[in-house]
């Protein structure tokens, strides 16, 4: 679970940690499929979706590309 960010300009200043094992599945998962990772909005007691992003760590796995410390969310959306 993330925090629950609020306000126009939102900062997104957290770090999500989750402990996993590591065994020849899930390297092979990696490997060949994605991670997603979604940016929603709240509204009242439910949510909308406003961002989505497919992450493959293939090549982070063979260690051809590194992640930096952020990343730009570029979006657009009405509030309302």
């Amino acid at each position: 679970m993330t925090p629950i960010i609020k306000g126009r300009t939102p900062e997104y200043n957290f770090t999500a940690q989750y402990i996993v094992n590591v065994d020849d599945f899930l390297l092979y998962y990696l490997q060949k499929e994605y991670t997603l990772i979604e940016l929603h909005q709240t509204v009242g007691q439910s949510f909308q979706t406003i961002a989505t992003c497919k992450l493959s760590l293939k090549q982070l796995i063979e260690g051809k590309i590194s992640f930096k410390k952020t990343i730009s969310i570029l979006t657009s959306f009405l509030f309302r």
